[in-house]
């Protein structure tokens, strides 16, 4: 599927499909070759509809350690010992984020079971005091049929969000 094609309305497929990849903004290599570079666009648009903080250049998701975190969500991942509902947090953003936004029912097992592996690599490198990697994959499993990430709402409730960033979405309001 060209992006082009794309653009003119062609259907859009309920899950990811490997050989679409290369046309991903943030993965792919057509975005590039036609020009269209993600770290560019943001920079031109408006911060109130596009986030402040500017990605790298050569900014690309390729696994878990790519996927970007908002401030509020990696400052709390970052402690010896975070809350269960932080540790949710990170799963739902990563597992969204590595499924390309697609429907947790859309993904296959082998998907599934990839995306449980990146994520499970990654937290084994947060140095977190009680770190288990059976119940670490076990929720992690649970968690991967969730919808959606919580909503910037949900880090303000929870006294986490360390102010407006590139991942704003409007649900409370920020000075």
């Amino acid at each position: 599927m060209k992006l082009d094609n794309f653009l003119a309305g062609a259907p859009i497929p309920n899950h990811p499909i490997k050989n679409n990849r290369i046309y991903c903004p943030l993965r792919g290599e057509e975005a590039i070759a036609d020009g269209f570079n993600l770290s560019e666009w943001v920079k031109i648009h408006p911060v109130g509809i596009m986030p402040q903080n500017t990605l790298p250049e050569d900014y690309k998701v390729g696994g878990a350690g790519d996927v970007p975190l908002p401030n509020c969500l990696d400052v709390a991942i970052r402690t010896s010992n975070p809350p269960h509902h932080v540790r949710v947090a990170l799963v739902q953003h990563m597992g969204e984020n590595l499924r390309w936004f697609a429907h947790p029912d859309s993904v296959s097992k082998d998907q599934t079971k990839e995306i449980e592996n990146e994520i499970t690599e990654f937290i084994s490198t947060l140095n977190w005091r009680d770190y288990n990697e059976g119940i670490t994959r076990r929720g992690i499993r649970t968690v991967l049929s969730y919808q959606r990430t919580p909503s910037c709402a949900w880090f303000v409730q929870r006294n986490l969000c360390t102010g407006k960033c590139w991942r704003y979405d409007n649900t409370v309001k920020l000075n």
